[in-house]
């Protein structure tokens, strides 16, 4: 039968899933292309892309899925990706749906969500972190005042298996049109207060986070060129708030392509990631083509574990049987609740319809509610037919384990609708 699977998510279920049409596919091996990296797993490939809102939704899947090299297509160019001003909705939902993929932004912000390949790192925590408040600032080119909403930054701490190391991500996108050449834009005291302001919080966000990781990458849209800044100098710009508060060099420091005539928008270096350590390579993908900006990508080394380091794996199943329920009326109530059990702090599964007499879309369905932050819950929904028939039953199961356990005797579990005798 066609089997309709979902992604349990790990770290207490804190990041989002939804439903997919079937469960994950492993096929053969391909040649590996160019851009991809050595196989080295203590490396970790870390890009930042400014999509631009006006994207459409296929362009944004387009390039998206270039960047995560979906198979059976090139190998990925990355394994945590930062975006920005993705603009809609519909572009989340998207991002949420792919199962091999994690996901994350705040609830306070849609623009700028953090994603991750779930079969090399483990979702820990996320959180937002507001950078500076709504406010009015001077307009751009003399233009009239411009209403700023709040800034809010993604902050995700992430597992990394192969190393055994926890690394945070902080996605950021500063104020546009501030700084130019290296130096704020003259006659504008407000938004030059705001870009400050952002990026002071975004560096003390940074050190609170290197109390809790290993390592801390800052990476997004800062809207002031690395070129340009490292010839200014100015001491309120990133280069020179990084080192002094952070002793944290740019993707760009000792990068060849500096040497370039091109950069991440237009000849600018805007689009930076910001570590303790320089990158060992560096990339700007001009093949990928979604907006005015080009996605960065920075390869970091991370170190070698302890010989005697063994990954950890989670553990997932059903804790109990779903109870009896006839089909939908109001008294009997919408939703029947099935418990899962485990430890989802490591690896991730399906739960998919492995069985039973019921139709899953016409019987019931899995409500992709479900798999909101922190749910340890299946919500199955049945649906009132009004056909007169006996029981029906549906039975789901945890199939395709990435780094957890089922639990043994708790694989499946099996609810009964009671019939309709109308």
């Amino acid at each position: 039968m066609h089997r309709a699977a979902t992604r349990v998510l790990a770290a207490a279920v804190l990041a989002l899933s939804a439903l997919v049409a079937t469960s994950a596919s492993t096929g053969a091996a391909t040649p590996a292309p160019a851009h991809a990296r050595k196989f080295d797993p203590l490396q970790v490939r870390v890009g930042t892309y400014n999509v631009i809102s006006r994207a459409t939704v296929d362009t944004f899947q387009k390039v998206v899925t270039q960047l995560k090299g979906a198979a059976p297509g090139p190998s990925p160019y990355v394994d945590v990706l930062g975006l920005q001003e993705i603009g809609m909705n519909d572009k989340n939902k998207w991002l949420i749906a792919d199962a091999d993929w994690g996901y994350y932004r705040p609830p306070q912000l849609q623009q700028n969500p953090v994603i991750w390949d779930r079969r090399q790192l483990d979702f820990v925590s996320g959180r937002g972190v507001k950078l500076s408040d709504g406010h009015t600032i001077e307009g751009r080119n003399g233009g009239g005042p411009e209403a700023k909403t709040p800034n809010w930054a993604t902050v995700v701490r992430l597992f990394h298996r192969a190393s055994g190391q926890q690394l945070s991500f902080i996605n950021v996108h500063l104020l546009t049109g501030t700084v130019k050449g290296g130096k704020f834009v003259p006659g504008r005291p407000e938004a030059k207060k705001m870009y400050r302001r952002q990026l002071r919080k975004a560096i003390s966000t940074a050190r609170y986070e290197q109390r809790k990781s290993d390592q801390v990458y800052v990476l997004g849209d800062f809207n002031s060129g690395y070129e340009e800044d490292i010839r200014e100098h100015k001491k309120q710009l990133p280069v020179r708030q990084f080192k002094k508060r952070l002793d944290f060099t740019s993707m760009w420091a000792s990068s060849p392509l500096l040497r370039k005539k091109y950069g991440t928008h237009s000849n600018a270096l805007i689009d930076q990631i910001w570590n303790s350590s320089s990158p060992v390579a560096t990339q700007i993908l001009r093949n990928i083509k979604g907006s005015d900006h080009r996605p960065a990508v920075g390869t970091y080394q991370l170190p070698t574990p302890d010989p005697a380091y063994v990954a950890p794996l989670g553990s997932i199943g059903f804790a109990a049987a779903p109870p009896l329920r006839d089909e939908y009326t109001k008294r009997a109530g919408k939703f029947v609740e099935i418990p899962l059990q485990g430890d989802f702090s490591h690896g991730f599964a399906s739960v998919a319809v492995v069985g039973g007499t019921a139709v899953q879309g016409q019987d019931f369905y899995i409500d992709p509610s479900s798999f909101l932050p922190g749910s340890r819950t299946i919500y199955v929904k049945i649906n009132k037919d009004g056909a007169t028939e006996g029981d029906e039953t549906y039975v789901l199961g945890i199939v395709d384990p990435v780094n957890m356990q089922v639990i043994s005797g708790a694989e499946t579990v099996t609810g009964v609708i009671e019939g309709n005798k109308s």
